[in-house]
Order: C-alpha cells, then structure tokens, then sequence
C-alpha cells in the first residue's frame, strides 16, 4: 500500500474516535450534573 492510502484509510478511524469521544465526555457531563443535583436535595449517606 501506499502512503496515501494509508492515509485515507485512518481519516474513518479518525473521526469514529473523535465522535465518540465526544459523545463520552456529554455523557461524563450529563452523569456529573445528576449527581451534583442529587446530592443537594439529598443528604450524603456516611
């Protein structure tokens, strides 16, 4: 193979990382926010 097709052939790789690395850090968000929620209305258990 050559180098371009080397090349094309990590751009998919590339960008299914980058989308679902994107998608992990909403979801490490989102999991974030609910806890911090939680624990204002409810007390730490011990």
């Amino acid at each position: 193979t050559t180098d371009q097709e080397n090349a094309l052939a990590w751009i998919p790789l590339i960008s299914y990382f980058s989308t679902s690395i994107q998608l992990l850090h909403l979801r490490l968000e989102f999991a974030v926010d609910k806890t911090e929620t939680k624990s204002e209305f409810m007390p730490q258990a011990p």
